[in-house]
């Protein structure tokens, strides 16, 4: 705080020396141009024309907000999109205002709506790159998490684009706002009769110099006050999601009605709503390859050729192999993430898949990061909530279903992704080597909590783990090994 009153003395001492040079007829002294400020904020004319000011800036910023948001959407989600409108963004982007806002007013006269148009023409550019940019940076693997486990457009955006924008959409309004008063004077100075702009080209062609500083002054404070507060209202922001999280989380899901509603009772046993159809996990002839040279695959950089794999109802695979060898490559195929470039894939659904790397939504708790299937299938929230309690206590997390997902140890997250795993009911399991780096008794525990789980619906499940030896010798369990380049399936 010191350092900003030392910053603003220094502005001070500067002003002062420059009117001593300059004269205070051409540059009044600050302390004139404070008294006079005062004396201008003492007419409640002048907080009229303050008012409008301020309702211009905000009705422009809205709609440069709505227009900068779809734009934003549309060119970070498609490329094709952003090709065609980037090039009409950065016309304005570039162009110096009075270029374009002299001829934007002879257009549409002197009124409200031209120094509105000319603030949201101003700050959607900021806004909607801005929002591009937050876009294109959206976590991947998130977002293929949530093909699996919640498809559609409406999950992506209310689970992952919404909450990953919100920070750049603060930054957007901080901004904004700021640009947007800024602007508002060559709006209101061109295309108004009232407002502080109009005022301050009054005060310049009368020439009344102390005048245009204590209007200008009057501005200023505007711009420095609305930044403090919104800088407190992003702290504070801050601060509720982090220090507040869990009671925030508490309160939100003991709602009923339309919020997040409590637990329900706790459940006794899994009663899932849907019967599977037992269909086997089928993989027939197929190629494979990251490489194309052309819309052709070279033999030699073939990952898969010829690839034939099946995985039975109540049959777990266990796939081995070196790092590198295709082990995620032909999981993510079974789960439909990669295409083959010839060939089929015939596997039920739906599928949950535990990726190796923690893929838990960190804006949303322990109990509705488990839920999240249920929650986007149709099923009632109550319920919802009270399978995800319960297979969060099975995998030892009862305690903490309220809790945000970044607060918790990398063996906890991988115990609420097998709880997430079994949230719904499976028509297959997917597990990309989802223990690695924990404990070897963390590991049993898990394993042992996991075929305990699968026992009651032993749907097919297929497995890449660096610890095959970990799995029991169940007559069920069939275990591989990807061996060769192009590399075959073989069983052990």
């Amino acid at each position: 705080m010191i350092h900003r009153w030392l910053g603003l003395l220094l502005v001070l001492l500067l002003w002062y020396g420059i009117s001593l040079i300059a004269g205070s007829y051409s540059i009044p002294f600050p302390h004139e141009t404070l008294i006079d400020s005062i004396a201008l904020l003492s007419d409640p004319f002048n907080w009229v024309q303050i008012l409008l000011t301020l309702f211009r800036t905000l009705a422009g910023f809205t709609f440069a907000l709505a227009a900068g948001l779809i734009l934003g959407l549309m060119m970070g989600l498609k490329k094709k999109n952003e090709d065609y409108l980037r090039p009409f963004v950065l016309f304005f982007q570039g162009i110096p205002p009075l270029l374009w806002v002299i001829p934007l007013i002879l257009i549409l006269g002197i009124g409200h709506f031209a120094p509105v148009l000319v603030i949201a023409l101003v700050c959607f550019p900021l806004i909607s790159v801005n929002i591009t940019e937050g876009v294109k940076s959206l976590p991947a693997n998130l977002d293929q998490m949530l093909k699996v486990f919640a498809g559609g457009f409406t999950p992506r955006l209310r689970e992952l684009i919404l909450p990953h924008l919100k920070p750049f959409l603060a930054s957007s309004v901080k901004l904004g706002i700021v640009l947007g008063l800024k602007t508002s004077v060559v709006g209101e100075y061109f295309g108004a009769n009232d407002g502080i702009g109009f005022r301050i080209q009054a005060a310049f062609q009368t020439l009344r110099v102390r005048n245009l500083f204590s209007w200008g002054m009057i501005l200023i404070l505007l711009i420095l006050l609305f930044d403090y507060i919104l800088s407190q209202w992003q702290k504070s922001r801050q601060g509720t999601g982090r220090g507040k999280s869990r009671s925030l989380h508490k309160s939100r899901e003991r709602k009923n009605g339309n919020g997040y509603p409590g637990s329900a009772e706790p459940v006794d046993n899994l009663e899932y709503n849907r019967d599977s159809d037992r269909i086997p996990l089928v993989m027939e002839s197929l190629f494979f390859s990251y490489v194309t040279e052309g819309g052709h695959i070279p033999d030699e950089k073939m990952l898969f050729e010829n690839l034939n794999f099946k995985v039975k109802w109540g049959e777990i695979a266990v796939i081995s192999g070196d790092s590198g060898c295709g082990k995620t490559t032909l999981l993510k195929l079974a789960a439909s993430l990669l295409f083959p470039a010839r060939g089929t894939v015939t596997a039920p659904e739906p599928y949950s898949f535990l990726f190796q790397e923690s893929r838990l939504l960190p804006w949303r708790s322990i109990r509705y990061n488990t839920a999240l299937p249920l929650l986007y299938s149709g099923c009632d929230k109550r319920l919802a909530f009270g399978i995800a309690d319960f297979l969060l206590k099975e995998a030892g997390l009862g305690d903490l279903t309220l809790e945000r997902t970044d607060e918790l140890s990398g063996g906890m997250k991988r115990r609420v992704e097998l709880a997430r795993c079994f949230a719904r009911h499976p028509g297959l399991i997917i597990l990309d080597e989802p223990f690695t780096g924990l404990q070897k008794d963390a590991r049993a525990f898990l394993w042992e909590r996991f075929l305990s789980l699968w026992n009651e619906i032993r749907c097919p499940v297929l497995v890449a783990t660096h610890y095959p030896e970990e799995f029991p010798p169940m007559e069920n369990i069939s275990r591989y090994a990807l061996r060769g380049n192009p590399v075959s399936v073989v069983r052990l």
